[in-house]
């Protein structure tokens, strides 16, 4: 697990999904929560504002589901073309994708035949124009 691996004290996903050193790495859905009662109470906060504050100034898409039939080929293709226009990648859950503009994670759902993508940037008009492009190198791959 890379928890392990980088000595990491808490690791989490976007689909809350919140695991601890405290609880050997457990996923824990009250630490979360206890946490999150502390910062509204202590600052008199509202939800929204503490969210706000949380995301800077990054707009997200939340999950995009992709609907495909090759995973491997896409996810192989998708890396070539993001090591082409020199994104920093990893891919320890998926692919990780980090450009100056904005990044991103796409990896294989669990669950269903889709790819689930997760895109972050400043500004909305770069969140709709790089989902679209992925969404369309996607469906050329996956051919």
């Amino acid at each position: 697990m890379a928890m392990h691996e980088f000595n990491a004290p808490f690791a989490g996903e976007e689909a809350n999904h919140f695991m601890f050193a405290e609880t050997f790495c457990a996923e824990s859905g009250i630490l979360p929560l206890l946490v999150i009662l502390e910062l509204l109470t202590e600052n008199n906060y509202s939800f929204e504002r503490l969210l706000d504050e949380s995301a800077g100034n990054l707009k997200q898409t939340g999950d995009v589901n992709i609907e495909i039939t090759n995973l491997e080929k896409v996810m192989s293709e998708l890396e070539k073309v993001f090591k082409h226009k020199g994104g920093r990648i990893d891919k320890i859950d998926g692919l990780m994708v980090e450009l100056p503009d904005y990044h991103f994670s796409i990896r294989p759902s669990v669950n269903d035949p889709v790819l689930r993508l997760n895109l972050e940037a400043e500004s909305e008009q770069i969140v709709k124009e790089k989902t679209e492009m992925i969404k369309q190198l996607v469906k050329k791959f996956d051919q």
